[in-house]
């Protein structure tokens, strides 16, 4: 009887224990994979609501993530069957992915339309207006009483920022800058002084140019937040136009008189100057551009009889004319490996606009009218080169996108682009 006891309990043991084996190998179904079926609209700017419709989504807007091209978007409200979001600044085109529930889902391509800004100025038939023109709207920022240019255009969000100078009327220049149109001036008007370039980083606002001194002498500077750190000293005439921040190092690049005859190309790295030329010919600079430990300055320098543009990267230079007609690189920026310069060069009676692909020249004019490019950004695959071309009476501000000419002003009255800026 006790084995059979036994026997009975040693059966009900292993069934139990057969049992918590069995339950130990069961696993929970896998989450819904989520599947998109269509976005609306396909395509739009930044800020734009984009409407995700599919399957399987989370119903909790934090625990989607969403990308366009690659680029975060805020998802503003989720079922499971949609998800809003805002399209990011800049975001480009590209698909659209969705990782919820552990999974993602990829979707169709959003093409992205880019806002074109462009800073310039127009005359009024007596003084020149500082403005800027959004996808060709444009918008004064001076009142036309007294000389005003728009130099430089930088975007923080929707905030628009344009840095330039006006007259004082009493002989003197306001070095400013202007927040969606309202003005704050960086200089007191009694002297000359220019804000050239601008740029936003990390909401500081930095503006790169000069002040004369007591002795006429400018003074290459740049302001942070409205105060001002000098890069020389005063004691020969400078000037800076362009600037570049990479980390914590501030890089301005100029040009100062040797003392002798000529202008000298440098930049300074924190106020450190280097010299790129060595004041036995002429030379200026009018940009520069940072990647890593490399620096590029763009520009031109006298061969004794014609001004040759060029760039220089970490001081080495490159020649992008031959030397048979004037020419100048006015801005430069990189892409990848790729080195893009925007200027002009002469034909031998006007001034022919181009941009410099790695050395290789593509022309905006045909020569016909006096033309020059500026400032070229490169987004994906599009080139974009502010400038101005005559129309044979007047100077017509315009960009090009991928060498079609925009107009942004009618040739009335001279005008020109100076500074442009996609978002």
């Amino acid at each position: 009887m006790k084995k059979s006891i036994a026997l009975i309990l040693l059966t009900i043991s292993t069934l139990i224990a057969c049992k918590k084996s069995d339950n130990s190998k069961i696993t929970p179904p896998p989450a819904p994979v989520p599947a998109i079926s269509s976005i609306s609209p396909t395509s739009g700017k930044y800020g734009t609501l984009v409407t995700i419709t599919g399957t399987n989504f989370n119903a909790t807007p934090s625990n989607s993530t969403v990308n366009i091209n690659g680029k975060a978007a805020v998802v503003q409200t989720a079922s499971a069957t949609s998800l809003t979001v805002i399209v990011p600044v800049s975001a480009g085109t590209g698909t659209v992915t969705v990782n919820t529930n552990g999974s993602n889902a990829t979707g169709p391509v959003f093409t992205y339309n880019y806002i074109v800004f462009v800073a310039g100025n127009e005359s009024n038939g007596s003084h020149n207006v500082a403005k800027y023109w959004e996808n060709g709207v444009a918008t004064s920022l001076s009142n036309g009483a007294n000389h005003a240019y728009a130099n430089g255009i930088a975007l923080d969000g929707s905030d628009v920022y344009v840095s330039g100078f006006e007259s004082s009327g009493a002989g003197g220049v306001v070095a400013k800058y202007w927040k969606n149109g309202v003005a704050t001036t960086l200089t007191d008007g009694t002297r000359i002084a220019d804000a050239s370039q601008i740029k936003i980083v990390d909401g500081n606002v930095y503006i790169v140019g000069y002040e004369a001194n007591s002795s006429g002498n400018g003074i290459a500077k740049y302001w942070k937040n409205g105060v001002a750190t000098a890069v020389t000293n005063g004691a020969q005439n400078a000037t800076a136009f362009s600037m570049a921040i990479s980390g914590s190092d501030v890089y301005v690049a100029g040009k100062e008189f040797n003392g002798i005859s000529n202008f000298v190309v440098k930049y300074w790295k924190n106020g450190v100057a280097t010299s790129l030329t060595n004041g036995s010919k002429e030379a200026d600079c009018s940009a520069v551009a940072v990647s890593g430990s490399d620096v590029y300055l763009a520009g031109y320098e006298s061969n004794g009889t014609h001004y040759v543009a060029k760039y220089w990267k970490n001081g080495v230079a490159t020649a992008l004319s031959n030397g048979s007609n004037d020419a100048g690189a006015l801005s430069i920026t990189l892409s990848g490996s790729n080195v893009y310069a925007g200027g002009y060069e002469s034909n031998g009676s006007n001034n022919v606009a181009k941009y410099w692909k790695n050395g290789a020249a593509t022309i905006l004019s045909d020569g016909t009218h006096d033309a020059s490019a500026g400032q070229i950004v490169v987004v994906g695959n599009d080139i974009y080169v502010a400038g101005y071309e005559s129309n044979g009476t007047s100077y017509v501000a315009r960009y090009w996108k991928n060498g079609t000419a925009i107009n942004l002003s009618d040739g009335t009255h001279n005008a020109q682009a100076s500074s442009i800026f996609l978002q």
